[in-house]
């Protein structure tokens, strides 16, 4: 029988597949996005997960709520996502003109919110976004 993922490797393993998905989800049939924050169009694969609140904010780190339209993690360009340190002003600016007054301040919240989760949690996540992207065809 084989040794369980730790907690640290369950949470790289699912932050590599909702990166995948998040940058994919909204692709064209070429695999081709958009940087939320410059515009700039690129592959999927050379665009980043970037993060409005940091990735450190467990309550947040990997929100994408497409019922709601709260989305902590959009595609960016390595040179907005690292270089420039995420625009983080401009995405919240954008996030509020694309989904609504309030919803940066709003994610903002959420992301002082205390979670725990448990390795049933990270495996559930991790097995949901799988399914994500094999039902975009990748």
């Amino acid at each position: 029988m084989s040794k369980p993922k730790s907690i640290s490797k369950l949470k790289k393993q699912l932050d590599t597949v909702f990166s995948k998905y998040v940058r994919l989800h909204t692709a064209d049939h070429d695999g081709t996005n958009t940087c939320f924050t410059c515009k700039r169009r690129m592959h999927y694969k050379e665009l980043h997960a970037g993060h409005f609140m940091s990735r450190k904010h467990l309550a947040t780190r990997w929100l994408y709520d497409e019922d709601n339209d709260l989305y902590n993690v959009l595609p960016q360009c390595p040179k907005c996502n690292l270089f420039d340190q995420g625009q983080q002003y401009l995405y919240g600016v954008y996030l509020d003109v694309k989904y609504g007054e309030g919803t940066a301040n709003a994610i903002q919240q959420m992301s002082k919110s205390s979670i725990k989760l448990s390795r049933a949690d990270y495996e559930e996540k991790i097995k949901y976004y799988r399914e994500k992207i094999k039902q975009l065809g990748y």
